[in-house]
């Protein structure tokens, strides 16, 4: 995501905001409103207040579709957070097939060549069977399937 600076509560976490002069609130109207309980005497960790808003982060799923190992490449396919050109951290899947693979401690990195194999230069994924788009004509499912 790109950077936004420091934000108030209405642009960061999409608050309504305070009502009108004419309603009777005064000096409000960007305002969050209560930070709390009144007996604990202290804003729990996680509030959503006004703070800084930028470049988290982001977890998206983008599929590697070819590589190339002489150039140096890794071709992706997806959405990508940031500016063009900009550096992407590439990890492992995570979600439920890593939750489900959590007892298993692979290493990093998870995959070591081996010296007597011979790897291909360029590693190509193969293409779909059909794509529906390229056949406009014909329904995404027969009926009777």
């Amino acid at each position: 995501s790109k950077a936004k600076g420091y934000q108030g509560p209405m642009k960061r976490w999409g608050f309504s905001g305070g009502g009108s002069d004419k309603r009777g609130h005064r000096q409000s109207h960007r305002a969050h409103g209560s930070m709390g309980q009144r007996g604990t005497k202290k804003v729990f960790k996680g509030k959503k207040a006004h703070g800084h808003m930028g470049p988290d982060p982001r977890c998206v799923n983008a599929q590697v579709f070819r590589i190339e190992a002489a150039r140096n490449l890794i071709f992706l396919k997806g959405p990508l957070p940031g500016y063009k050109g900009a550096v992407v951290k590439i990890s492992d899947a995570r979600g439920v097939t890593a939750l489900k693979n959590n007892h298993i401690k692979l290493p990093y990195p998870t995959f070591v060549p081996v010296p007597e194999v011979e790897y291909p230069v360029t590693i190509q994924a193969p293409p779909p069977e059909k794509d529906p788009f390229l056949f406009p004509e014909q329904p995404l499912y027969q009926p009777g399937e």
